[in-house]
């Protein structure tokens, strides 16, 4: 019983050091979806693209659109917010910008998807 103590404790430990780290890279990974996905878009609606490259470029973001969508709800990142538990919602101001991203990245997600 105390050994499962003392390993929670590392756990908790390591992961109030890790978390921050862990939150910063989950953000910055979220915005370079975000910057794909409207680069994607904007390479779809440019008039000087081949319709061979146009192709490829559709199939690119139907692929990416189903990856990322998929992973918008398993993490639930439009909800929570980056590195949160539920009970601890509304007390945190910094996952407002992590949630707001997530919520461009979807509605961006779905327009290219039904697009």
């Amino acid at each position: 019983m105390n050994e499962s103590l003392e390993l929670r404790e590392i756990e908790r430990e390591a992961l109030n050091t890790l978390g921050p780290f862990i939150g910063r890279v989950s953000e910055r990974l979220l915005l370079l979806a975000l910057m794909k996905v409207q680069f994607l878009s904007r390479e779809i609606a440019s008039a000087e693209a081949s319709e061979r490259r146009l192709v490829d470029i559709k199939e690119s973001v139907d692929q990416y659109c189903i990856v990322l969508l998929e992973v918008l709800e398993y993490t639930q990142v439009e909800r929570l917010g980056v590195g949160c538990t539920e009970e601890t919602i509304s007390e945190d101001k910094e996952r407002s910008f992590s949630q707001n991203t997530a919520r461009v990245l979807r509605e961006l997600l779905n327009s290219l998807a039904n697009g």
